[in-house]
């Protein structure tokens, strides 16, 4: 009995006609600001097939936006061992979605695979991404209030140029799931509080679901430290971001109103050499609540990838995870003597001082608790620290160490110099004649 406002039996002869009608007739009504990929694999279109993309759908519609399902990819890809074919036609249309809005930073809520092709598009498209998977943000969005400021907890802890430091990442940081999921559960963890942890969250989502960061706020403890994950504001690669600037400026600004002041930048770059200059670059527009950055390890060519801890000229530290350390994979008869094995050989290059740290343990098999745990019994040497004071103790290991004997023969003389190597713990020496 209700009556047909529109029946589009015969309109369409194929999903992408459907999809630019929707870019000409209903975009134009939709929000400015947010769009929404729903991700589902369709005829012989694989994206993942992630059921939880269709659990954020409530916002979606709250929020009045766009939703379309499209392959973000034209070439082949693999996923768990299969080959998938690339689909230019979707992908020439998600670049249409993303060119029918005219401000930069357009939040692409929902998901789809590949990830990286995904990243990559709407990252050129000068957009960011904020996942979902999370049930009820509609809900959590209308209760509204002021965002948090999270707490930076510090300590005393000494620099000591002997030691390893060790610290810990979690994943997941660019997703309101998380934050809806309690961490995966591990925010509820009893051994919460009793070692340090760095819990990624993307201040973007606090500015977006406050009540939901501040649960995080009230309930931290101590131990609880924190990072921006997924670069800063919205999941994104930002070197090759057209308007990077603008994108930086704006995590900058969230930092300050609701911290951290870490940023885990993903990016997706085969060439680390001359990397410095856009990290500081990167400084340069988010100021002075950017203190640090972590990221993902590079494709850095052979002959071995390794853990780095490296500084931008302004001195501000870039501290690069192994690839046997991010996300790690463990052997599952033995998966802590693994664990240690990768450890040793992140390890291995670099005498102390130096930083290295582990990024995941959020569903998983093992959580990151376990994952301390076993990591303080196989090097009880190690200093367990949290980030924010990583950031204190990082800017304090690259230090320059100079020692001047001065020999007078004439006019001249000649000058000793010993320098602590930032990036790799080594020292080097030498001697100035002047």
């Amino acid at each position: 009995g209700l009556p047909v406002v529109k029946d589009f039996r015969g309109q369409f002869s194929a999903n992408l006609d459907a999809v630019q009608w929707g870019i000409d007739t209903l975009l134009p009504l939709c929000s400015p600001s947010s769009v929404y990929s729903a991700g589902q694999s369709h005829d012989d279109i694989f994206m993942g097939g992630d059921p939880a993309i269709f659990i954020g759908v409530d916002h979606a519609v709250r929020d009045r936006m766009f939703i379309f399902n499209l392959s973000p990819t034209n070439t082949s890809f693999s996923i768990g061992g299969k080959t998938y074919p690339g689909h230019p036609a979707d992908a020439h249309m998600w670049d249409k979605v993303m060119q029918s809005f005219k401000a930069p930073l357009i939040n692409v809520f929902g998901w789809a695979e590949p990830e990286p092709a995904f990243a990559m598009r709407v990252s050129l498209a000068g957009n960011i991404i904020l996942c979902d998977g999370a049930p009820n943000l509609s809900f959590w969005a209308g209760i509204g209030g002021p965002a948090p400021k999270l707490p930076m907890h510090t300590t005393d802890v000494k620099f000591d140029s002997s030691k390893y430091y060790f610290f810990m990442q979690t994943n997941e940081a660019d997703t309101p799931k998380v934050l809806t999921a309690i961490m995966m559960g591990q925010w509820l963890d009893s051994r919460r509080g009793s070692t340090p942890i760095s819990w990624g969250v993307d201040p973007l989502l606090g500015a977006l679901f406050p009540a939901l960061l501040r649960y995080y706020a009230d309930t931290a403890t101590p131990n609880d430290h924190w990072f921006a994950g997924c670069s800063g504001s919205g999941y994104s690669y930002p070197w090759v971001m057209p308007d990077m600037d603008v994108y930086a400026q704006r995590t900058g600004k969230l930092l300050e109103a609701i911290g951290p002041n870490v940023v885990d930048i993903w990016h997706a770059v085969s060439d680390f050499s001359d990397n410095m200059t856009q990290f500081q670059e990167f400084k340069d527009n988010a100021g002075a609540s950017l203190q640090m950055f972590t990221h993902e390890h590079p494709n850095i060519p052979p002959p071995q990838p390794m853990a780095r801890n490296d500084y931008t000229p302004d001195g501000t530290p870039v501290f690069t995870t192994h690839p046997d350390l991010f996300y790690p994979d463990l052997n599952k008869t033995d998966p802590w003597g693994d664990l240690q094995r990768k450890i040793q050989v992140a390890m291995q290059p670099h005498p102390p001082p130096f930083f290295l740290f582990t990024y995941g343990f959020l569903a998983s098999p093992y959580s990151v608790f376990d994952a301390a745990y076993h990591v303080r019994q196989l090097f009880p040497r190690f200093v367990f620290v949290g980030l924010q004071d990583v950031v204190r103790l990082a800017r304090q290991a690259s230090l320059f160490e100079v020692k001047v004997n001065v020999v007078t023969a004439g006019s001249h003389f000649t000058v000793d110099v010993t320098v602590r190597n930032p990036s790799g713990g080594q020292a080097e020496e030498g001697d100035a004649g002047v």
